[in-house]
């Protein structure tokens, strides 16, 4: 017989520096593969939990996640506008910011499963 309650948890913690998949070598000549060598990163950690609970062919769910950031990405300006993506219009990047502060998220679900 199939339990009819489930919990889950989570940590997660992230650094992350400046980042452009249309840009990404931040208009810089490349000169070798860089990791986390800017001057400031982005770092974020998220603690999330959810609970399940099965109710005969119905399944409701319910999970959250808080969490804090610090020199959140903001999408910036290429400082360097001789740099282009060859359509002579340069790219913006994600770079760390000034802004830190609180993140949330709360999902709630219901799924109904037939049976055949």
């Amino acid at each position: 017989m199939e339990p009819n309650l489930g919990l889950g948890g989570s940590l997660e913690g992230s650094l992350t520096g400046a980042q452009s998949p249309a840009n990404p070598w931040h208009q810089e000549d490349w000169n070798g593969t860089r990791w986390l060598d800017d001057s400031t990163l982005e770092k974020k950690i998220v603690l999330g939990g959810g609970a399940s609970y099965r109710l005969k062919a119905f399944m409701l769910s319910c999970s959250a996640k808080i969490g804090w950031v610090q020199n959140q990405l903001a999408l910036a300006d290429v400082v360097n506008t001789d740099a282009s993506n060859g359509d002579g219009s340069a790219e913006p990047i994600w770079e760390p910011s000034g802004y830190s502060g609180l993140i949330g998220e709360l999902t709630l679900g219901v799924r109904y499963s037939f049976k055949p």
